[in-house]
């Protein structure tokens, strides 16, 4: 019996609110966009 294996993702969620952020906001397509975060908030 073999052991199981292990699978690890790691997920840029960072990217993630930035393309919806980017949605709802059409003047940040083509702009470079900081994300910042601070104790669980995070601030585009």
């Amino acid at each position: 019996m073999s052991l199981p294996q292990r699978i690890f993702a790691l997920i840029d969620v960072n990217n993630c609110y930035v393309s919806c952020e980017r949605v709802f906001n059409p003047k940040l397509e083509h702009r470079p966009v900081v994300v910042l975060s601070n104790n669980g908030l995070v601030f585009l």
